[in-house]
């Protein structure tokens, strides 16, 4: 039907045309954003990692690449005390999934209170930011935000735990210690007695 005040029938079907494809448009846009957005991550580190048993009783407090030369307490998670011993006489060690490594830090002469930062190793093999099996972060104890690295940064510099190297016992017999430079369990690294 077409004549005064009604458009002509090319022109409706031009329109529904032009509607749908605005449509599909906003349909095709809407889509792609809602993609585009990554699900933010779970925090990785519980709130209650502060009270765990320190890894080692040596005291950190020399410098270290990466690290400076900030006061360093070591604490790990239940799981990590839990070491998976290879039969090798090198003594190779695995930590199970889910195990937790945190290195808190204090700048020098600042040893209280909250520290300034907080490292944190978290094994998820199956995350697609790990390296080495290993999630590597930094948590901001002032605002609880965490940062996830997904550069070879860290694992580059933890490599070296499993070779000689100059800290805790030295790694003599240049043993995997996948990755950790202080594994609980080191002699003369007792953790009891060391909240």
């Amino acid at each position: 039907m077409s004549g005064p005040g009604f458009p002509a029938r090319g022109d409706l079907a031009a329109r529904a045309v032009g509607v749908l494809s605005f449509a599909a448009l906003l349909a095709a846009l809407s889509l792609t954003l809602s993609c585009g957005k990554a699900a933010p991550r779970p925090p990785l580190l519980p709130p209650d990692y502060a009270s765990w048993p320190r890894t080692t009783a040596v005291a950190l407090d020399y410098p270290i690449p990466g690290h400076m030369d900030d006061f360093r307490v070591i604490r790990a998670n239940a799981l990590a005390f839990r070491t998976v011993r290879r039969a090798d006489p090198a003594g190779d060690l695995d930590f199970p999934a889910g195990s937790i490594v945190v290195k808190q830090a204090w700048p020098r002469g600042a040893v209280e209170g909250a520290p300034g930062k907080v490292y944190f190793m978290v094994k998820s093999p199956a995350d697609p930011a790990a390296r080495g099996g290993w999630v590597w972060g930094t948590l901001d104890p002032a605002t609880g935000a965490e940062q996830v690295f997904e550069g070879a940064f860290c694992i580059t510099c933890h490599a070296n735990a499993n070779e000689k190297y100059p800290y805790a016992d030295g790694n003599p017999g240049e043993a995997f210690r996948d990755y950790v430079f202080f594994p609980p369990g080191l002699p003369g690294a007792d953790p009891e007695g060391y909240p």
